[in-house]
């Protein structure tokens, strides 16, 4: 079949699960709006420029709302079952869903329990969506997810959608200006309305503002010449998780499945241009690079740096993404 002419492009393809992630979001807040309505009263009609955004969300995220409720009860459940055997949750760099399966890319080899299947490497293990939540790990009532900072990445040659882990990670969006863009406002939106990410922070420095309608208790921006200190504050709480983190000698998303201390083990995004240059910048991404898997932080670089040390995501003029280092 043909693609209506008021389908987004954006929210297609390798933006479906996004589409997803928006009509779950979208039902969320109609039943709050109907729970406080007024007898007799009735909701406003969306602006006529908005209408091709909530039809596209309404037709593809249909086809993929069930997807991501699967794909976040199923990370809860790895959680939960690694919590439940005192043991620490896989590494996970990626994960890639397949026509017939989700499949787990780790960053250090492991061992999974049954239902997962795993590859002779030990950094590869699959499931099909057939099998039952109970068999993957318990249900634990506000069990948190495990990894705040998945985001939808695209799709593959095969037609398989990509999430990358960059919790923990500095990442440069490199190439195409336009495109790289288009890619830090996508993974913006994936946080703000994902509901694996709930609790993560995402800072906004002079880049994607108009985001923060999406979800401004997730999402807030700032300027340059702001009073208030994003970096600062990103690398004081880093700074913060790394020594919880150390003390009960955890990593933070082992540290967040097992609920370690009083308190909550957040994520915290930043995204800011290429042009930033600060002294607590450059403390910050040095932290993400020494204590790996403790720092609960993701530092996203929209444009090319001469210090890219951290993940590079490569954007073609054709609108591909290259990321050598996972092998995309």
């Amino acid at each position: 079949p043909g693609i209506a002419s008021w389908t987004l492009a954006g929210l297609t393809g390798g933006g479906a699960l996004l589409a997803g992630s928006l009509l779950l979001a979208l039902r969320r807040r109609r039943r709050a709006q109907f729970r406080h309505r007024l007898p007799g009263r009735t909701f406003a009609a969306p602006d006529p420029v908005l209408g091709p955004v909530e039809k596209t969300i309404v037709a593809v995220g249909a086809i993929t709302a069930p997807t991501v409720e699967y794909v976040d009860a199923v990370l809860r459940r790895v959680a939960a079952s690694a919590a439940r055997d005192h043991v620490a949750i896989p590494d996970v760099a990626a994960v890639q869903l397949t026509a017939t399966h989700v499949v787990l890319h780790l960053a250090t080899a492991d061992s999974l329990p049954a239902p997962w299947r795993g590859r002779d490497d030990g950094c590869h293990w699959e499931l099909t969506p057939g099998e039952a939540l109970d068999d993957i790990g318990p249900d634990v009532a506000d069990q948190p997810a495990p990894y705040p900072l998945l985001v939808t990445v695209g799709t593959g040659d095969d037609g398989s959608m990509w999430l990358l882990n960059i919790e923990d990670v500095h990442v440069t969006i490199a190439g195409d200006p336009t495109y790289g863009l288009d890619l830090a406002r996508h993974l913006i939106a994936d946080v703000a309305v994902n509901p694996w990410a709930s609790g993560a922070r995402v800072d906004l420095l002079g880049v994607a503002d108009e985001l923060v309608a999406l979800n401004p208790d997730r999402v807030r921006a700032h300027t340059v010449e702001g009073d208030d200190d994003p970096i600062g504050t990103a690398l004081a709480e880093a700074v913060r998780t790394v020594d919880r983190a150390t003390d009960a000698d955890l990593g933070v998303a082992t540290a967040r499945a097992v609920q370690a201390g009083a308190d909550a083990w957040p994520a915290r995004l930043l995204l800011l241009d290429a042009t930033t240059t600060e002294p607590a910048l450059d403390r910050l991404v040095e932290l993400l690079r020494t204590h790996a898997c403790r720092t609960g932080t993701c530092v996203v670089v929209d444009g090319s740096r001469d210090d890219r040390d951290g993940l590079v995501i490569e954007l073609t003029p054709q609108g591909r993404v290259r990321i050598p280092a996972v092998g995309l």
